[in-house]
């Protein structure tokens, strides 16, 4: 039960990841469900989905199909939507259904490319998982596939990896390529908002990856290992914060060398609650601001290389109501959502930063862009003074 729900919507699951990363290239994108998982991504899990074109389909899997395990049904429905809409390639996604009835995704991929000379690309998701997980394997799974080898470098280029509608808005992302423009850094490929095909054959001319998520994390160790590109793990969350990242991109690229975000000393009086290198980008820019400590708690599972006695692991609803309840933290940035789990007894400050993988449209909230001196306007009440003030309970 540990994983039990009771007043938290479901986060985003590893299936919505996937569609998510490859929703701006050509590609049909078929989830393999009964309906049900493909009207949460379209409705709840995907931004950009309204106006759009995304050729994002449903199998329409049923009971007898799933009892008798009728995959020729499914693969005649892929070969009529290939011939019609020309796809660089197609990506056969899974769902609950398909993991309980051992549904073999790779094999009926493989079946379809010899018979569309299409490249097509099996996923095992489950909906069991969360979406960092499904960016992480469909991100890999393109770079495998596409991504040509090259002994050019582009000195100044630079990927970014773990962008995401589902955790950034529009806004913060635009910011985010601005500040690379600004510092003639040049950006090779954009991992998933704003990616091309042609971005991602290209991608290992660049000369350090940008891990701005965790969903970027296993896609910037498959590129160090597969082409030798270094890593950095961070975003610039602050002014202070984003003159050191810059700093730290230039130094990374000229000494080829992967760097991590370090520790943040300091008796934590705030908890963050999201991403994990979100939340310890945000957990440096308070630092380095406002001399604020602050813990990050991660809400999707552990983050390899990241975790410290900073880093708390809060991977359900439980973990996270004890950690906001613990009487340890005088205010939490995180969700509107996350408001359901103060319990009555508990005196904190709740200031809002909308995540839409966790709240969808329902906190009604646009997310503040807090790149760079974004956040030092949006979060002014950090400094010493007027926290001493105390801006009242939000509660």
């Amino acid at each position: 039960m540990n994983k039990l729900c009771v007043k938290l919507p479901p986060f985003s699951p590893d299936y919505s990841g996937v569609c998510s990363a490859i929703f701006d290239l050509n590609c049909i994108a078929v989830i393999h469900d009964a309906s049900g998982c493909t009207g949460n991504y379209t409705g709840y899990d995907e931004p950009r989905w309204y106006g759009s074109r995304s050729a994002v389909f449903c199998s329409g899997l049923r009971e007898i199909d799933a009892v008798l395990g009728d995959d020729e049904k499914l693969i005649q429905k892929v070969l009529q939507a290939a011939e019609s809409l020309k796809p660089d390639f197609i990506a056969i996604i899974g769902s609950p259904v398909p993991m309980v009835i051992g549904a073999d995704l790779r094999g009926i991929a493989a079946d379809i490319e010899l018979r569309t000379k299409i490249p097509c690309i099996g996923f095992d998701t489950t909906g069991t998982g969360y979406f960092p997980d499904g960016i992480a394997e469909a991100c890999i799974a393109l770079l495998e596939r596409f991504t040509l080898k090259t002994d050019e470098k582009k000195l100044s280029g630079v990927n970014l990896l773990g962008v995401t509608p589902l955790l950034f808005g529009s806004e913060t992302i635009s910011s985010l390529k601005n500040v690379l423009l600004q510092n003639d850094l040049e950006l090779v490929a954009s991992f998933c908002e704003g990616l091309t095909m042609q971005a991602i054959q290209n991608a290992a001319q660049a000369s350090l990856n940008l891990v701005v998520s965790q969903a970027g994390i296993q896609p910037a160790r498959y590129l160090e290992k597969k082409f030798g590109i270094p890593y950095l793990v961070g975003a610039p969350i602050g002014k202070k914060a984003q003159a050191d990242w810059v700093k730290s991109i230039f130094s990374c690229i000229e000494e080829q060398a992967t760097q991590y975000p370090g520790n943040c000393p300091g008796n934590a009086e705030i908890l963050i609650l999201g991403d994990g290198v979100l939340c310890k980008a945000w957990q440096m820019g308070l630092q380095s601001e406002f001399g604020v400590a602050s813990d990050c708690g991660c809400i999707f599972g552990a983050v390899p290389g990241l975790f410290g006695e900073d880093m708390l692991d809060l991977d359900s609803e439980y973990k996270i109501s004890e950690a906001i309840n613990s009487g340890k933290y005088t205010a939490v940035i995180g969700d509107p959502m996350f408001r359901a789990l103060i319990r009555p007894d508990t005196e904190l400050d709740f200031l809002d930063y909308p995540i839409y993988c966790v709240s969808s449209k329902m906190s009604n909230q646009k997310q503040e862009n807090c790149i760079g001196e974004g956040l030092n306007s949006y979060y002014p009440h950090f400094t010493k003074a007027e926290r001493a003030d105390s801006l009242g309970k939000l509660i």
